[in-house]
Order: C-alpha cells, then structure tokens, then sequence
C-alpha cells in the first residue's frame, strides 16, 4: 500500500508468492480478501508484494482501488529448442557480445551444490537489500533457496570469472516453460565484460 507504515519493523517486507487463487465465487470476495490481508500485514511489515508468476491483470483493478501499486512485469517467451537454434535467433551485434565475453574465460556452471547455492544468494543479498535511501524489493532468506534446489523441477546457473562466482540465478521450470525467478551479476569493476555476462 501507499504511505508509511506505522509499524516498528522498518526493515520487515511481506512477499506473497502467487497471488491469490480464487474461483468464479470466490471473486465477490476478492476486495474483502485484500482489505483484510492489508489490514493483518501492515502492522508487522511495512510493504507487501504479491508477487505473480501467470497474467495478474484481472487483478489490477481490486488491487488499485484499494490503494495498492501496480507494477507491471515483462515476461519475454523464448523457444528453447536447441543451443544452436536459440543462439541464431540472437541479433549479430549479441551473438558477437556472447563470443567475446567466452573469450574472456567466462565460465557457467548449473550444478546444484551448496556453495554455488551460497554464492548465488549473497550476490542476489548486495543486489535486493535494504538501506538508508532505498527499500529494494524483498528476497527469501539462504534457506528458501537451499530447500528450493531440492526440488526436481528446480535449477541454477552460475557465472565465474577466475574462478569467482560474478552472476547467477535460481530457476524453476515444467516441460513448456523455463521461469528464470531470481538473477543477478556483479557489475562493478566489471566494465571490460558486456551486458550479457
């Protein structure tokens, strides 16, 4: 909700997975449904994200009449048929950008060890925590992720330089979709490598 919260947990952000799953009946109650949530989160946390992973647009309008921010996200789908396939369909100038940055002794690594799951996580910590000027948007806590990697249909990618974890993401996906949910790189002194490292 918009505004300051008056609770004393400044620090504490509530993140709501999914959004809600209502049925055709259970719609009438959608606006009731998010009052109440409002009015139980706002005294323990002093923002709350729903954050969706399908279309969340026939929620827009219950949430903006009850005074929420909507931001919209960006979803791009990509055909993931093969390497060769995807690689092709990059432009000239990105396809150049992934041969120079390989060039550079850019390796990826997807294995689902603890330490790349660490690794992975404190950059992702730098990149989403809090401080004095900004509240940038909440992340789980290492556990979330560890029990998350557990899981089959679950993933991770990891980007090293010298040895030195640089980026990386946690992913889920099903055989249609690869849903990339968490990602993040190091960037600073980083100005030799391109974007798409």
């Amino acid at each position: 909700p918009k505004g300051k919260s008056k609770t004393k947990y400044h620090d504490k952000t509530a993140l709501i997975y999914g959004g809600p799953l209502l049925n055709e009946d259970g719609e009438k109650f959608r606006d009731q449904f998010i009052r109440r949530l409002t009015k139980l989160l706002k005294s323990i946390s002093r923002f709350t994200e729903f954050r969706n992973l399908g279309c969340d647009l026939y929620l827009k309008e219950s949430f903006t009449n009850l005074k929420w921010n909507y931001i919209p996200k960006l979803n791009y789908l990509i055909k993931l048929d093969s390497e060769e396939e995807v690689f092709t369909r990059f432009s000239k100038s990105k396809r150049r950008q992934i041969r120079k940055t390989l060039e550079k002794g850019i390796e990826t690594s997807d294995l689902k060890s603890e330490e790349n799951i660490k690794s992975i996580f404190e950059i992702l910590n730098e990149i989403y925590k809090v401080n004095d000027k900004t509240l940038i948007l909440p992340i789980p806590d290492l556990e979330f992720f560890q029990q998350l990697m557990k899981l089959d249909f679950t993933g991770l990618i990891v980007v090293r330089l010298d040895g030195k974890v640089i980026g990386g993401g946690f992913f889920i996906y099903d055989d249609t979709y690869l849903y990339h949910w968490f990602r993040g790189g190091r960037t600073r002194n980083m100005h030799h490598l391109t974007q798409t490292a």
